[in-house]
């Protein structure tokens, strides 16, 4: 695999936790907006609904005892107001929670509660109550100056008002009321709890995979910059042997990659120095065969003017040996031997200068040798 696809593939790997990062966050975001959003447009719709049908029945129940204590007609406006608006609030109630049979089913025992408190309390009340204003009106008082028909009636409506028959009725829908409302609050309460575990779920998920994230991408980093800095230092280290001169360094390295690549060539170019080599060496070996069949003393310099090497006569004409020759200076060796004004001048100005010089002769008188001629 090349160094790019290797680069690739690691933040492929992170940007596949990173989208599924985002799935699993989006996804609880969304329920969570779900959970609050019925909490807010459903559950409290709900239960406001359910105190406004609370408070319709109270304010029917109060217009109704309203008439039954003063026979005015007035206070009869919130009764039928209340009972209108009750009937048509209900089934509006009833659509609301339509999901739950549990509160539509006591949703119909209220409304069915609210029928009989009509029935068998508040209509029967409301007329007596009629017959009570009527006959306060069109009857005259008896002799003793009292009205027995109409303290008849009032007392029948007293006797309805003692028996309890709309109070126990009133006090059954009330207390459906209030379960229905308690209900609803511990539905409300629930779906609040799972939207706050929604978010601690989306919270620990979050950092969960933020995490395995960032342990992951440290471990492909790790992997690709060893993969990389491994070989290229097995390439620094060969390098740096071929430098010091050791032409056995080898690269063993398998990837397929462009450090495989350059491992490669390096071993190929390796391979054509060990050849170059071999061949310099042939040559100088040949070279040196040739100097050392050469009768005249003859001596082998570098660019420096350091020996290199001389032949046998060399070393026989000057009287020194080859360890205390090759490696010295020219003008050094031999105790000076070949410090000589003319020979200097030639090696360090003309010959730089002319570049070859041909049929140059130097005729000198050493002490220890003679007197010599140096072409």
């Amino acid at each position: 695999m090349k160094i790019g696809m290797k680069i690739m593939s690691g933040f492929a790997v992170i940007l596949v936790f990173l989208t599924v990062l985002g799935i699993v966050v989006l996804f609880n975001v969304s329920n969570m907006n779900r959970q609050f959003e019925f909490v807010v447009k459903h559950d409290a719709r709900v239960i406001a609904v359910a105190q406004e049908l609370c408070k319709l029945v109270v304010d029917m129940e109060t217009g109704q005892r309203g008439f039954v204590i003063t026979q005015k007609d007035q206070f009869l406006e919130p009764y039928f107001r209340g009972h209108d608006k009750f009937n048509k609030l209900i089934a509006t109630e009833k659509e609301l929670v339509s999901d739950n049979p549990g509160q539509v089913k006591a949703l119909g025992i209220i409304e069915a509660l609210v029928n009989k408190w009509i029935k068998l309390a508040a209509e029967p009340e409301i007329a007596m109550a009629r017959k009570i204003a009527l006959a306060d009106v069109s009857e005259t008082a008896d002799q003793d100056g009292s009205n027995k028909h109409l303290e008849t009636l009032r007392d029948n409506v007293a006797a309805l008002l003692i028996a309890g028959t709309g109070k126990n009725i009133l006090d059954q829908i009330r207390a459906e009321f209030d379960q229905f409302i308690k209900i609803e609050e511990d539905l409300t309460a629930k779906r609040q709890a799972n939207a706050a575990a929604s978010s601690l779920t989306t919270r620990n998920v979050t950092i969960s995979i933020m995490v395995a994230s960032l342990i992951l991408g440290g471990l492909i980093a790790t992997y690709i910059t060893r993969a990389i800095t491994r070989p290229v230092h097995k390439l620094v280290d060969a390098a740096t042997s071929i430098g010091k001169g050791d032409l056995n360094a080898e690269v063993k390295i398998k990837s397929r990659d462009e450090v495989g690549e350059l491992s490669a060539s390096f071993n190929q170019m390796v391979g054509d120095l060990k050849e170059y080599q071999n061949k310099l060496l042939l040559a100088k070996e040949y070279a040196e065969n040739i100097v050392e069949t050469v009768r005249e003393p003859l001596v082998v310099l570098d660019s420096k003017r350091r020996v290199v090497s001389a032949n046998k006569s060399f070393y026989s004409a000057f009287k020194v040996l080859p360890e205390e020759t090759e490696g010295y200076m020219l003008f050094e060796f031999g105790n000076h031997l070949l410090d000589i004004p003319e020979l200097k001048g030639l090696l360090e100005e003309i010959i730089p200068k002319k570049g070859v010089l041909v049929d140059y002769e130097i005729e000198h008188n050493f002490k220890s040798i003679g007197e010599k001629i140096m072409l």
